[in-house]
């Protein structure tokens, strides 16, 4: 038996009957079953507002066998006008996949996923899902923008590439630093392409303001007003002094790392500019020393070294009672700096070292006049000038007669790779006292 279900009836759950007529001597006999009639199909998606780029989760209704899902043709409004975009039916999945027919065949209850497209630009959309059978079921997803930081971190001045999606087509656009204007340094049309984007080619990059604070908020803007922001966290510089206590007068190295590259570096303690030996020192990374200059009262003060750009680290130093420094020996410093030079544990010259090898550091030693005790240090920093290992202080005995000073050092298989900077530091007896200072450069492979 076949039959048409009544139209008008509402959508819903019904029992449909059979009864076989009563025979003489027989009861009649009835049997039962439930049959759905369904209701129009809904799709609906999670959320109803997402960035350019984003996954949407799409809640589907009443249709099987899925086999297309078209986002636009319709409700496109940018800068308030009504504008007509068509996609086409190419939708990428949660699986990452171009699916056509859709995933979800045979399905009447259906949730699966999209990416929101990044060709289009920001406004309303239709989403529309149909099937096989002809039904189909419409719902309406906002897009807005979206900008990429080509980092997300970094200190005060560092280079910041911006990328971005679904802007106004061809607009022109502005980029802020918690609502200041930047200005890119590479850019030099700052207009979106025709597909709204900010492309990989001809980015905007700015460099992070002396202003910057702990987290701050970068903002693209295009003609239209369509805005979309992403957040950039400020990192800090490093700072050691060593020692960490002394009298008025002591000599104290302080190590900085982390600073706007080639930035001259300025050293305050207790609020007061002091000089730095060797005199001026620059970034990112540098060894330097300082003396405690008199006046400041027992107790701690602050040690603190800012750059060119207003990226700052500080330490605390002890002042104690009494005075420091000493008299020192004067050592030939141009001796130091021509003799300084990498050989082979054998002696012979080179600047290249395999990893797993050993090396020499070889330099002479001389006073200008008069002899005396002098301390030693030797600090081998790696390509990113972060310190691999100090060597010293080691007390010596100097005159006007040259000593020559060999100090093998092993470089273990697992370091780095490039170019090594050796620093040599001669100080005083007291072992902090700065009297010369060179450097060596070599290779490790």
């Amino acid at each position: 038996m076949t039959f048409t279900v009544p139209t008008g009836l509402a959508a819903g759950t019904y029992t449909l009957s059979l009864e076989l007529g009563a025979i003489t001597g027989v009861p009649a006999e009835t049997a039962s079953t439930t049959f759905t009639i369904l209701g129009a199909p809904t799709a609906s998606v999670t959320p109803t507002t997402a960035a350019s780029g984003a996954n949407v989760t799409i809640s589907i209704v009443g249709l099987q066998n899925i086999n297309t899902v078209t986002v636009g043709t319709a409700n496109l409004v940018v800068g308030g006008v009504v504008q007509t975009v068509t996609v086409g039916t190419v939708v990428v999945d949660q699986f990452g996949t171009i699916t056509v027919p859709f995933r979800g065949a045979n399905a009447y209850n259906l949730t699966t996923s999209l990416l929101v497209p990044t060709t289009m630009p920001a406004g309303q959309y239709s989403v529309v899902v149909s099937d096989t059978s002809g039904l189909s079921a419409t719902t309406l997803l906002r897009i807005t923008p979206a900008i990429t930081l080509g980092t997300t971190s970094g200190i005060k001045g560092s280079l910041v590439t911006i990328t971005g999606t679904a802007f106004a087509t061809a607009s022109a656009y502005t980029v802020t630093f918690n609502g200041v204007a930047v200005t890119s340094t590479t850019a030099t049309t700052l207009t979106t392409t025709v597909a709204g984007a900010i492309p990989n080619t001809g980015a905007f990059t700015f460099a992070v303001p002396a202003t910057a604070t702990a987290t701050n908020t970068v903002t693209v803007t295009d003609a239209a007003g369509t805005s979309a922001s992403a957040t950039f966290t400020l990192t800090t510089p490093t700072l050691t002094v060593v020692p960490t206590s002394g009298p008025v007068g002591t000599t104290v190295q302080i190590i900085g790392s982390g600073y706007q590259t080639n930035s001259p570096v300025f050293v305050q303690v207790g609020g007061a500019i002091v000089t730095t030996a060797p005199i001026g020192p620059t970034g990112p990374n540098f060894i330097a020393f300082i003396t405690i200059p008199t006046g400041l009262a027992a107790g701690n003060t602050t040690i603190s070294v800012t750059d060119a750009v207003n990226n700052v680290a500080s330490a605390t130093f002890t002042v104690t009672s009494g005075s420091g420094g000493t008299t020192p020996v004067a050592v030939n410093a141009a001796t130091l700096s021509s003799t300084a030079q990498t050989t082979s544990p054998s002696g012979t010259v080179t600047s290249s070292f395999a990893r797993g090898s050993s090396l020499v550091v070889k330099f002479v030693l001389a006073t200008t006049s008069g002899s005396g005790t002098i301390n030693y240090r030797i600090t081998f920093q790696q390509p990113d000038l972060s310190v691999f290992t100090i060597q010293g202080p080691f007390p010596v005995s100097i005159s006007t007669t040259p000593t020559t000073l060999p100090i093998q050092n092993l470089l273990p298989a697992s370091v780095q790779t490039g170019t090594w900077t050796a620093t040599i530091q001669i100080f005083a007896s007291d072992g902090v006292t700065p009297l010369a200072v060179t450097t060596v450069t070599f290779t490790v492979t």
